[in-house]
């Protein structure tokens, strides 16, 4: 409603929207004091207090909320999170300005052993601890002016890993020709800018071709993103040239365990017939079809986003699932390595 006032504010109020990738966007809110000088007459308020804003996130969608600190580059996880009685009003003095509202905060991860280059150069690796042995630094450079860019998309190993694939160049370090690749038990490696803490998840059957191949006088690191649909404009842009890559691992998802009514219990206790087994069959209902999944209108309309069923083998029921984690289902039993994201499930 506008109801008619004779009050005149000289506050100007600005709001902006900004789309940053990868599934983030910005609101920054800020206040312009249009006031002229009090000895030169009206509009001349002096604004001090400003109880706002006024608008939340919903925890249901947003349940970690990390804060910011005027002091200091680390950030507050505010867990739990408490009710508006005991914790009243912040300052925004006492923060660095912004608030972050997140489906799921990624914590750092236990920093993976580098391993060391021989100093013959002959591509081996040697235990670190060798007299002999070379460092690896991941340290990206950049290319020429063709091609600026540290990390370039790779197509012959693209096509023939049947996954995105590409390599970025490194300054001079070790050469070992070797990486990290497991076939039938997924790992994850995570690259991790160690200025701005960008991250990038390594696909789980094939994170690290080659640590550093040594190819036409440019040491490359060549690597397959968890994210099939990632770009190298994406990537470049997460580790610019001059980046120290740190490498992190995260331990593959642990399944549930259930006792056969759907119930989930430990998979150590006497009840636990143990896992489920995710072995996709055909759909037949309801008509006979190639494809193992299909959309559930019923849980679409409830969650406001996609959400699939997938038909499997008969296997330990699990009446619940994890909603909240963004997960990456690999095929382990397919010629090309198919991968592919969700942010959560409902029922295992």
């Amino acid at each position: 409603a506008h109801l008619p006032t004779v009050f005149n504010s000289s506050k100007l109020e600005f709001s902006r929207y900004t789309n940053c990738g990868d599934g983030v966007y910005e609101h920054v809110f800020a206040i312009h004091n249009m006031a002229t000088d009090p000895s030169k007459g009206p509009p001349s308020d002096t604004l001090d207090y400003f109880n706002t804003l006024w608008w939340g996130a919903r925890t249901s969608a947003f349940q970690d909320v990390v804060r910011s600190n005027n002091n200091s580059k680390s950030l507050a996880t505010i867990d739990p999170l408490p009710d508006w009685a005991s914790v009243g009003i912040l300052s925004v003095a006492d923060t660095a300005g912004y608030t972050v509202f997140a489906e799921h905060v990624r914590f750092g991860s236990p920093r993976y052993a580098l391993p060391c280059g021989n100093r013959s150069g002959d591509g081996t690796i040697v235990s670190c601890s060798d007299p002999t042995s070379v460092p690896l630094v991941l340290q990206l450079m950049a290319g020429p002016k063709s091609d600026p860019g540290p990390c370039t998309f790779q197509q012959p190993l693209t096509q023939q890993f049947g996954i995105l694939t590409v390599r970025c160049r490194l300054k001079p370090t070790a050469n070992i020709t070797d990486g990290v690749v497991h076939w039938k038990i997924p790992t994850y490696l995570v690259l991790v800018n160690n200025v701005t803490n960008a991250i990038m998840y390594l696909h789980p059957l094939r994170g690290v071709t080659a640590w550093s191949r040594f190819v036409s006088g440019i040491n490359w690191l060549i690597v397959s993103p968890a994210d099939n649909s990632t770009t190298v404009a994406d990537i470049n842009k997460k580790f610019p040239a001059g980046t120290i890559l740190q490498v992190q691992y995260e331990s593959t998802y642990a399944l549930p365990c259930g006792n056969g009514t759907g119930a989930v219990v430990n998979c150590s206790s006497p009840l636990s017939i143990g896992q489920p087994s995710i072995s996709m069959i055909s759909l037949t209902y309801p008509t006979l079809s190639s494809t193992a999944c299909e959309q559930s209108i019923e849980y679409t309309n409830l969650y406001g986003k996609i959400v699939a069923r997938c038909r499997i083998l008969p296997t330990v029921p699990i009446n619940s699932g994890d909603p909240y984690t963004q997960l990456t289902f690999v095929s382990n039993n397919t010629n090309a390595q198919i991968s592919y994201q969700v942010y959560g499930v409902i029922f295992w």
